[in-house]
């Protein structure tokens, strides 16, 4: 496979590449005698305005060549130093004996300022590092999820398709079928759809905790998105024995497909599976340089508690296993995703009258 041609580098980016990163060791020791001698100049420059016993000058020439270099060439900088000064100020000002004297504590503290920015230089390579191997490690397990969560889709996907064609063969063979199978048959296909979600949403999380997310924006109409959403759960909708009420008008803009398309699936899903037998409505418009998604279920409603912490991550994952209703991560991963679109995402609710959802998304790609 050919590899893709690089791009040109900047003066600045081979400095760095060069200096900065150690890539020459005659540049490394090339900085000190650098750094020492325009320290010495400036020094001699600004002796007379400058009223201090030792120079900060020549201290911060040390410091930046083991900054950029290390303790080595930081500590022949610092030497260089001293005999610098030693030979053309010092001594000639002060006599050999005076200089010895003056020129002794300055030593030492050159010496430390030297191992001191060496150290800094170290400790932030070693964070570098670290950071990279960190990431690399997070790369390679959201790599791995992705993986799994394909090859468990795929193993779902022929399950459902198993059992589409299971349920056909027994209707074909006995059209007056059991209503009990029939119930086992919808059970499972909800508990299939509920996993495919799962596994997505945990891909989405994990990938969603490092940092930032990336969006890919495409223009498309959300309208466009939502009416193929709402068929392909037509039948999830079907077995609940919910009704799904649309009106999409168009609303087009620049967002990232695939994450929309787990946003809208989530609040689908949520309003099925927690209003069943009821109709759920769903909706898209522009207005203002906005596009509007709404989802309102007629359904039992939301405490008042609940809903002030509904679009958190679950602290308490097991409450919400026990009672089927999966882990809590749709709604979750929904608010991530709108507001990485520069959106937000609301929820109201009365008890026994049902929930609303809607969404709010820039038309734009400002975020």
């Amino acid at each position: 496979m050919p590899s893709s041609p690089r791009e040109p580098r900047s003066a600045s980016q081979l400095f760095t590449d060069i200096v900065m990163r150690g890539r020459n060791p005659l540049w490394r020791w090339g900085i000190a005698v650098v750094a020492v001698g325009i320290a010495l100049v400036l020094d001699n420059l600004l002796r007379n305005v400058l009223f201090s016993n030792y120079s900060f000058i020549p201290l911060a020439g040390v410091a930046v060549t083991a900054i950029c270099s290390g303790y080595g060439p930081g500590l022949f900088a610092a030497a260089l130093t001293i005999l610098g000064l030693y030979h053309f100020f010092w001594a000639p000002a002060a006599g050999q004996l005076n200089a010895v004297g003056v020129g002794a504590p300055f030593a030492v503290t050159a010496l430390m300022v030297a191992w001191g920015a060496g150290k800094l230089r170290s400790l932030y390579k070693t964070s570098l590092q670290s950071a990279a191997d960190l990431q690399a490690a997070v790369d390679e397990r959201n790599e791995l999820l992705t993986l799994l969560s394909q090859d468990f889709r795929t193993h779902l996907s022929t399950l459902r398709l198993n059992q589409g064609v299971l349920r056909m063969l027994m209707q074909s063979v006995s059209p007056t079928i059991n209503g009990g199978f029939v119930q086992r048959f919808n059970i499972a296909d909800r508990q299939i759809s509920r996993l495919t979600t799962l596994i997505d949403n945990v891909v989405e999380v994990s990938k969603g905790k490092v940092g930032s997310q990336i969006v890919n924006r495409e223009e498309f109409d959300l309208s466009e998105l939502a009416r193929e959403i709402a068929e392909s759960m037509s039948l999830q909708a079907e077995q609940a024995n919910c009704k799904l009420n649309i009106d999409l008008r168009p609303a087009l803009g620049k967002w990232d497909h695939f994450r929309l398309e787990r946003v809208i699936l989530n609040l689908l899903a949520n309003a099925i599976s927690f209003a069943p037998g009821t109709e759920i409505a769903l909706r898209t418009f522009a207005a203002d340089g906005h596009a509007k998604l709404i989802v309102e279920d007629h359904g039992p409603g939301i405490p008042e508690d609940r809903l002030r912490t509904i679009f958190q991550f679950p602290d308490q994952p097991q409450h919400y296993l026990d009672k089927d209703e999966g882990p809590g991560l749709g709604l979750f991963v929904a608010k991530r995703i709108v507001e990485a679109h520069g959106g937000k995402i609301d929820a109201t609710s009365r008890i026994g009258q049902g929930s609303k959802f809607t969404v709010d998304l820039p038309l734009g790609s400002k975020i």
